[in-house]
């Protein structure tokens, strides 16, 4: 469970470090940019990094895959306590 929950919070971590990048990306002195608010800005960066490429939906099945390894995993522990 601990590996697979570590998995998960990396593959989280490299979201968040994508996103961070692609917004400082953005040029600050243009008009455009400065009129929005940091949640649009967000959004075009990620929007942005999803028409890059396919790393964002290869990040997304490595995360499902991971949370349900850990679902698996959490049940499998539970199953086991309730039979003691």
């Amino acid at each position: 469970m601990i590996v697979a929950r570590w998995r998960e919070m990396r593959i989280v971590v490299m979201h968040t470090g994508k996103q961070a990048v692609e917004i400082l990306r953005q040029p600050q002195d243009s008009p455009d940019v400065a009129a929005h608010a940091m949640p649009f800005r967000a959004w075009t960066a990620f929007h942005d990094t999803l028409s890059a490429g396919i790393a964002e939906p290869l990040l997304g099945r490595c995360e499902t895959r991971f949370h349900r390894q850990y679902m698996a995993c959490r049940r499998a522990l539970l199953a086991a306590r309730e039979k003691k």
